[in-house]
């Protein structure tokens, strides 16, 4: 019986102390959570999602290709590697297949110039000195604000076949392509709603 409470008051013991020296305060607690998260969320991998293709001003398009929706406008290749936007002679939005696997490549870059994220071949690096807000509603889904708090990524794997991008694409010396939900502006010029088909470049500003 007495080794029996030695035992039992050496475990409690034992146990107090673990517990005392792993004691944080609610901010140590919260700042530790955050920094977990903040560690993990600025880099990772889109993975698409089963949603069905949206309804889009190109029909029917063919089985082996792939789409990017633009806003409410729809970019598709069958030949691959292909190029949706490119500024001069840069590539700044491409789509790639790899046996069955759609990919995706682009830069995205704040108004001073500085990048704020990087797509490639589906994962995306976010620069923790450059952004604002990150969310991350799914696997599917990648939001990225700059520092003015302005949405400058959104892309959705929709499925296998099909990603939707939002964004602002900003280059020196040069207005900006916004693409958003209703309206695309390309170099000053506005459009919506349209369709590029198995183009060697769907977007091209000099």
């Amino acid at each position: 019986m007495q080794s029996f409470i030695l035992w039992l008051i050496v475990t409690l013991f034992l146990t107090g102390l673990t517990m005392v020296s792993g004691y944080r305060t609610k901010d140590e607690w919260d700042k530790w959570r955050n920094s977990k998260i903040e560690s993990t969320s600025l880099s990772g991998e889109l993975l698409p999602s089963n949603k069905p293709t949206p309804t889009n001003a190109c029909g029917k398009m063919p089985s082996n290709a792939i789409a990017i929706f633009l806003g409410n406008s729809v970019a598709y290749s069958s030949k691959f590697p292909h190029t949706v936007i490119k500024v001069v002679n840069q590539d700044l939005l491409t789509i790639d297949k790899n046996i069955d696997k759609i990919t995706i490549s682009a830069r995205f870059f704040s108004r001073d110039g500085k990048i704020v994220a990087e797509l490639r071949n589906n994962k995306f690096f976010v620069n923790p000195n450059n952004y604002f807000r990150l969310e991350r509603p799914n696997n599917h889904t990648l939001k990225v604000y700059d520092q003015e708090a302005q949405e400058v990524l959104n892309v959705e794997f929709i499925n296998r076949n099909v990603i939707k991008l939002l964004g602002i694409f900003y280059f020196p010396n040069r207005p900006p392509v916004i693409i958003k939900e209703d309206v695309q502006i390309l170099g000053g010029i506005q459009m919506s709603n349209n369709c590029f088909g198995e183009n060697n470049v769907d977007i091209h500003l000099n």
